[in-house]
């Protein structure tokens, strides 16, 4: 997976937090779930963005700068 395509799944999950943050302002049903769905895929996406950077081939020389 490329670090753009990780970067778009965040920014999703950004949308989807904002939406259910509405719902919830407006007292409209499913604001819990939308904010647990978001909540859920950016625990998936920080772990393949951590995933995606321990096997950077440049890791260790990025981590020694």
């Amino acid at each position: 997976m490329k670090v753009k395509h990780i970067l778009a799944l965040f920014l999703i999950t950004f949308i989807i937090m904002t939406i259910g943050t509405l719902f919830k302002i407006m007292h409209w049903p499913y604001g819990n779930e939308f904010i647990i769905l978001a909540t859920i895929i950016k625990v998936i996406v920080g772990i393949l963005a951590i995933w995606k950077l321990f096997t950077m081939q440049g890791f260790k020389d990025f981590l020694n700068k």
